[in-house]
C-alpha cells in the first residue's frame, strides 16, 4: 500500500538524510577485506612463495587502504561532491601517482630483503608493472569516492524534493479542506436571525449545529484523515442546518453500515457531494437526499443520491468547487484506489464512490 510522509521532518519514499552515506561502516569493512584478499591472491600469483607474499601483503595492503581512506577525505575536503571539473581530474591523477610512487618505493625497500625484483624482470620493469597496478587500484578508487559523492548528492536532492512535495501537498489538501460553501454560511446566519425572535430554542439548537459542523470543518486543518463515524456526525449537522433553511421540503437520510463506522476517510470529502446533491437537489417541489455508506473488505462504497435529473449545465456548475474539489481529493488520498462516478437513473441524480484501502494519509 503506498503511503506519503506529509511531514516535511520525515524521509518520504524512503529517502536518505543529508548526512546519510552511500555505503555503511560494514559494507566499507567488507569492500576492505575483499580487497585485501584479492591483493593476497593477485601478490601470491606474480611471487609464487607464500612467506613473500605474506610479508609484503601484511605492509602494503594496510598502507593502500589508508591512502585510500586518505585521499577519499581529501576529495570531501575539497567538495567535488562527484563532478569531473578540471580540477577534480587533476587532484585524481595527482594523487593516484603519488601513492603509486610510495607504495613501489615501499614494495622495492621490502623486496630487497626477498632477493629484489620480481623473479625474471629487471628493477625497472618490476617498478614500472607495480607502478600501474597502484596507479590503477587508486585511481580505480577515486572513481568510486567520486560515484559515492554523486549518488549521496543525488539522495540528498531527492530528500529536498521530497520535502517540498509534501509541503505542497499538505498545502493544497488544506487549501481543499476549507473551500466551504459561503452562501451557505450567509443563508444559516439569515435563518439563525430570524428564528431567534420567533423560536429562541430552534435557534439555539441551530446555533449548536452550527458550532459543530464548523468545529468539524475547521479544527481538523492538519488532520486530514477522520473516521467515518466523525463524517457522519459532521454531515448530520449539515443536514440539520439545511433543514433550517428548507423546512419540509427538504427530507435527508443517512445510513451506515456499523462495520464502516470505524473506517478511516479523507476527512471533509463526503461534504462536497451532499452540498452538491442538495444544491441541485432543492430545485425539485420535494426535495430528497439520501446518503449511504457501505464497508466491503477493505472497499468503503459511499453513495448520494438526490431525487431530479442529471443536467450537465448544472453539473459543470456544481464542479467548479464541489465535484471537482472531491476529484482533485480522491487523487491526492486515493490514487489510483478510487472509482468515482456521476449518473442519472430512475428519477435520482446518484453519486457513487468506492474508496479501496487506506487514505494516504496518517490519521
Amino acid at each position: 500500500m503506498r503511503r506519503v510522509a506529509l511531514s516535511p521532518k520525515q524521509s518520504p519514499g524512503g529517502v536518505a538524510s543529508p548526512r546519510d552515506s552511500v555505503f555503511g561502516a560494514r559494507q566499507k569493512i567488507m569492500a576492505g577485506g575483499l580487497f585485501a584478499v584479492l591483493d593476497f591472491v593477485t601478490r601470491y600469483t606474480v611471487y609464487q612463495d607464500l612467506k613473500v607474499t605474506l610479508a609484503l601483503t601484511a605492509v602494503l595492503t594496510p598502507l593502500v587502504l589508508a591512502l585510500a581512506i586518505f585521499v577519499a577525505a581529501i576529495y570531501e575536503r575539497k567538495g567535488f561532491a562527484g563532478r569531473f571539473t578540471p580540477v577534480a581530474v587533476a587532484w585524481v591523477l595527482g594523487l593516484s601517482l603519488a601513492s603509486a610512487l610510495l607504495l613501489v618505493a615501499t614494495s622495492l625497500l621490502l623486496r630487497i630483503g626477498f632477493g629484489g625484483p620480481m623473479p625474471g624482470r629487471s628493477g625497472a620493469e618490476d617498478a614500472a608493472i607495480a607502478g600501474f597496478y597502484y596507479f590503477m587500484v587508486i585511481g580505480g578508487w577515486s572513481l568510486i569516492c567520486f560515484w559515492i559523492a554523486a549518488e549521496r548528492a543525488r539522495r540528498q536532492e531527492e530528500l529536498r524534493a521530497a520535502q517540498a512535495e509534501a509541503a505542497a501537498l499538505r498545502l493544497d489538501l488544506q487549501r481543499l479542506r476549507l473551500q466551504l460553501n459561503p452562501h451557505f454560511l450567509v443563508n444559516t446566519l439569515n435563518g439563525i436571525s430570524q428564528e431567534i425572535a420567533s423560536d429562541p430554542k430552534a435557534a439555539q439548537a441551530v446555533l449548536i449545529d452550527l458550532s459543530h459542523f464548523l468545529r468539524h470543518a475547521l479544527e481538523g486543518v492538519d488532520r486530514l484523515v477522520s473516521t467515518v463515524n466523525d463524517e457522519v456526525e459532521s454531515l448530520e449537522a449539515y443536514l440539520a442546518l439545511h433543514r433550517l433553511r428548507f423546512g419540509q421540503r427538504l427530507t435527508a437520510a443517512i445510513e451506515v453500515d456499523s462495520d464502516a463506522l470505524g473506517c478511516h476517510i479523507a476527512s471533509f470529502l463526503l461534504q462536497p457531494l451532499v452540498e452538491n446533491a442538495i444544491e441541485h437537489g432543492t430545485a425539485a417541489p420535494n426535495a430528497e437526499v439520501q446518503v449511504d455508506l457501505r464497508r466491503s473488505g477493505a472497499s468503503l462504497a459511499v453513495t448520494v443520491r438526490n431525487r431530479g435529473s442529471l443536467d450537465p449545465a448544472q453539473a459543470r456548475h456544481g464542479s467548479r468547487i464541489g465535484l471537482s474539489n472531491v476529484a482533485r481529493r480522491l487523487e491526492l488520498h486515493y490514487p489510483g484506489r478510487h472509482r468515482f462516478a456521476l449518473l442519472e437513473e430512475q428519477g435520482y441524480v446518484v453519486a457513487s464512490l468506492v474508496l479501496e484501502g487506506e487514505p494516504c494519509s496518517a490519521p
